[in-house]
């Protein structure tokens, strides 16, 4: 009877911790209407920043498979035009300016979230930044899901059916069990799964085979001063098929060397597992002799 109660006691307790009117209200009673407005301006930012990423990532897979949004399609006064190479020139220089925009934006509202997380972390106990951690990851992903639908929906109008984009939880694909905690970012490059490769495309091929006949006609011109410079700019404007952040959390991964990434059993899952662990782990499966038999001296000559 006594277990019984415990568990309901318990059980209530954490209903009222994982509601988010509970937090909100805690933190405006304990420390005043200051601490409620700073939090509102974090979760104000923390959705302006998913709608940001969202939007990014959208111009990105727009540019990877040249589709032309809706907002770029402007009007001709002659309509034949609308078909000439010039004219879907301009489309793509105008989607490239914008994406190039949102990265800008998505970096100064990152930049935003954490001060303002930072400041809030200084005023509040470490189980009131818990739940309000908890609050604003469920804003996060309520969020991320609707936006992520529509754009979905007109990727698939816009290619007219022939790119469907798969929206993949990345923790139903990757199994971190490592002393690692992994950031969005990571779990993000992690759940594309181990197969994936990340592809490099000339944002303008006509433009580059331009500056191409241009380079070589100025090596003809004057040998001694190659103008190469319009080249090296055309190979730094590239799309690459992840956004920074994810190249940045790939890169981080690589860098760990306390940890192993794996591929799973069953499935095109991950696993993540501490260096030492996994280590334990392999000699424990080699020693029982079970599965694996010890390769005779002349064999391994």
């Amino acid at each position: 009877m006594i277990d019984s109660l415990v568990t309901l006691i318990f059980s209530l307790f954490n209903l009222i911790l994982s509601n988010e009117v509970y937090i909100i209200k805690r933190l405006g009673i304990k420390y005043g209407r200051d601490i409620l407005r700073e939090v509102r301006n974090l979760e104000k930012t923390i959705i302006k920043l998913n709608k940001t990423k969202c939007d990014y990532e959208f111009l990105q897979t727009c540019l990877i498979y040249n589709l032309a949004s809706k907002f770029i399609r402007f009007k001709l006064w002659k309509t034949k035009y609308q078909k000439h190479h010039v004219y879907h020139q301009r489309q793509r220089k105008h989607l490239q300016m914008e994406y190039d925009q949102k990265s800008k934006q998505c970096m100064k509202l990152r930049s935003e979230y954490m001060t303002l997380l930072e400041l809030i972390k200084q005023k509040i106990n470490p189980i009131e930044l818990q739940l309000l951690n908890k609050h604003l990851d469920q804003l996060k992903e309520k969020e991320k899901l609707k936006i992520k639908n529509i754009h979905k929906r007109k990727i698939e109008k816009l290619s007219k059916g022939d790119i469907k984009l798969d929206t993949i939880d990345p923790k139903k694909v990757v199994y971190n069990i490592s002393s690692r905690i992994l950031t969005d970012d990571e779990e993000s490059i992690l759940s594309k799964g181990l197969q994936f490769c990340i592809e490099t495309k000339i944002k303008d091929s006509i433009e580059f085979k331009t500056d191409i006949e241009l380079m070589a006609f100025n090596l003809l011109k004057q040998l001694h001063k190659p103008d190469a410079t319009s080249l090296n700019n055309i190979f730094s404007r590239i799309i690459i098929n992840i956004n920074k952040n994810e190249l940045i959390g790939l890169k981080n991964l690589m860098k760990g060397k306390s940890i192993v990434i794996m591929k799973a059993d069953k499935g095109a899952s991950c696993v993540i597992m501490d260096k030492i662990v996994n280590k334990l782990k392999v000699t424990e499966l080699l020693s029982t002799g079970g599965s694996f038999v010890k390769i005779p001296e002349k064999d391994e000559k």
